[in-house]
């Protein structure tokens, strides 16, 4: 190497050992800083840090729990919501079990630069220096609580819409009921508003979101409707089958109609729950299951079964549809259509097995017309078959209690007096198929005691097996919850005043053990009451109800399959003390 050559590389060196001496000052000032940085806040929350509103960047924690519990101290317990009109409604912090964890919350800010994520830590440590780092409060409150507070609010706001209607007015016109506008508190909004508060500890007044519930129609709408409306209700529309008559008349037809849209505009359909209802009431009176017979048993095994009658039930379907043409065209007539419910000639399929259960009462020392009436009742409710996990209705089986229907005049107890009425008696086939039922273990659904104690109903029975049904409100229902079809048959005897009730079916194992009933809290009747009778001859005194002591009776039954309990139910009858009744005749002639 020449001599020049030997100069160039030395100054060549020192030049690149005072660039690299340059270079490294900002590194190491870096370095400095950080290392200073870092040993300045090893304890502490690093700056910009806000912890529920509170500063607490560059306190240690204990210092920023006592600042947050201080800053707690000091805020208010409620905030202030105010509504469009200017009317304020408050939340009431303390009513709701607000509780705040500052020792979560303080650890949870110190957590912020120090996830362990260099990229993220470092962006908010220099973030810190220049802007907020919000860190939300931690706390638990009552979510119940609350939602009461947040109820009131809403009650006080909320004004449902309602859409025009149609109602039929006087001499059978039909006019447009106008539509009412609404608001509806928005809470979604309002809980994302009460969140912020708590998070923050915000105690600052806000503005209620409300919207507007507008109603799905208005009288404008329908103004394009009332029409074809009118033209509907205006002819009845009669269904029939065989003797059966219904008619719907303007009333009856402005409940089904019910408006609907199509491509924005405004139509009429039938309302699908009315016709449901029409359709319930009508298949009460028409439709029928199928009726079987016990031909033969021995020792409750049977021998011989068969099928004695078919079904018979509404054709929903082509119901519906002969319906809806009656309701929108001009033929406003139409035979009702049905179907027959077909079976086996022998019946085999439907498990009927075994007796199952029995229920027996007597009827010694009736009326005439009373025995008429329960043995009718029987026979109504004779050989029908349930299905399995259908519900029987005694009601529905017996159908209407009218004279129409075969049933005679009898004593009845209407509002707290015994007097003349169609169907009395009935109330003992009930209570005696009540009787069946809880001996073959199924399970009741409905069952009602009667208002006070019927001297029939403990001739063969103690008090508080009987079972009282009263259309339409009360019924006796029960549930078939075995495998197959459970047949009911029942046999009035005249000649031994005995009316039974047999369930056969299929055996599953069950077991039933019912208690013998308690009588408790027992009153003495009231005195007898007279009563003139003007068909009585003048002078005639005729008992037609007996005394009975009020009081509480109970019993328990136990249904079981092996060491599986199936269920478990108990029966309570509260009497009224009932006094004896006699007619006095005031009859001249």
């Amino acid at each position: 190497m020449t001599g020049w050559e030997q100069n160039v590389t030395k100054k060549l060196a020192t030049l690149i050992g005072k660039i690299a001496r340059f270079a490294l000052y900002p590194l190491a000032v870096v370095l400095v800083v950080s290392a200073t940085y870092h040993l300045y806040f090893a304890n502490k929350i690093i700056p910009g840090v806000v912890l529920g509103g509170v500063k607490v960047g560059g306190l240690t924690l204990d210092q920023a729990v006592s600042k947050t519990k201080q800053q707690e101290l000091a805020t208010k317990k409620e905030f202030t919501l105010w509504d469009q009109n200017g009317k304020n409604y408050s939340i009431n912090l303390a009513e709701i079990d607000l509780a705040y964890d500052w020792d979560l919350g303080v650890r949870r800010a110190f957590e912020v630069g120090r996830t362990g994520n260099f990229i993220t830590d470092t962006k908010d440590k220099l973030a810190g220096f220049v802007k907020i780092l919000s860190v939300p409060a931690k706390y638990t409150y009552n979510k119940d609580l609350l939602g009461g507070q947040i109820a009131q609010i809403r009650s006080a706001i909320n004004i449902p819409s309602i859409s025009a209607g149609i109602s039929l007015a006087k001499e059978g016109k039909l006019e447009i009921t106008p539509e009412v506008y609404g608001k509806s508190l928005d809470e979604k909004a309002l809980y994302d508003t009460i969140r912020i508060c708590l998070d923050n500890m915000d105690r600052t007044d806000k503005t209620l979101a409300v919207e507007d519930d507008n109603p799905q129609y208005t009288k404008k709408d329908l103004e394009g409707i009332i029409n074809q409306a009118q033209n509907i209700i205006s002819r009845p529309i009669e269904l029939s089958y065989q003797t059966n008559r219904y008619v719907l008349q303007a009333e009856d037809l402005v409940n089904l109609i019910r408006i609907g849209s199509s491509n924005g505009k405004a139509e009429i359909n039938i309302d699908k729950t009315a016709f449901e209802n029409l359709h319930t009431k009508i298949a009460s009176d028409l439709n029928k299951l199928p009726l079987g017979q016990v031909v033969k048993e021995q020792d409750g095994r049977v021998l011989e079964f068969k099928i004695i009658q078919n079904g018979l039930e509404i054709d929903r379907g082509k119901m519906y549809t002969r319906f809806k043409q009656a309701f929108f065209g001009t033929e406003k007539s139409f035979a009702i259509p049905v179907k027959e419910i077909q079976s086996s000639k022998n019946g085999t399929e439907y498990g009927i097995f075994t007796l199952l259960g029995r229920g027996i009462s007597k009827f010694t020392g009736s009326a005439q017309g009373r025995i008429t009436n329960l043995a009718l009742a029987a026979q109504r409710t004779n050989g029908v078959l349930v299905a399995p996990g259908k519900e029987y209705s005694f009601n529905q089986a017996i159908g209407e209690i009218s004279g129409k229907t075969g049933y005679a005049t009898a004593y009845i107890i209407a509002q707290g007096r015994t007097v003349l009425g169609e169907g009395g008696g009935v109330c003992q086939t009930s209570t005696t198929l009540f009787r069946a039922v809880l001996a073959a273990g199924l399970p009741i659904t409905s069952r009602h005691p009667h208002a006070y104690r019927v001297g029939y109903y403990e001739l063969e029975s103690p008090v508080g097996f009987d079972a009282s049904v009263y259309q339409p409100s009360l019924d006796f229902k029960f549930v078939n919850d075995t495998s197959g079809y459970i047949l009911i048959q029942a046999a009035t005897d005249t000649t031994t005043n005995t009316l039974t009730f047999d369930i056969y079916g299929t055996p599953d194992g069950r077991k039933v053990e019912i208690s013998e009933p308690k009588l408790y809290n027992v009153y003495a009747p009231p005195a007898a009451l007279y009563q003139d009778d003007p068909t009585l001859p003048k002078g005639v005194v005729k008992q037609i109800d007996f005394s009975a002591p009020g009081g509480t009776a109970e019993f328990t039954r136990k249904v079981t399959r092996g060491d599986e309990l199936l269920f478990e139910d108990t029966y309570k009858s509260v009497y009224r003390p009932w006094r004896a009744i006699f007619l006095v005749g005031t009859k001249t002639n």
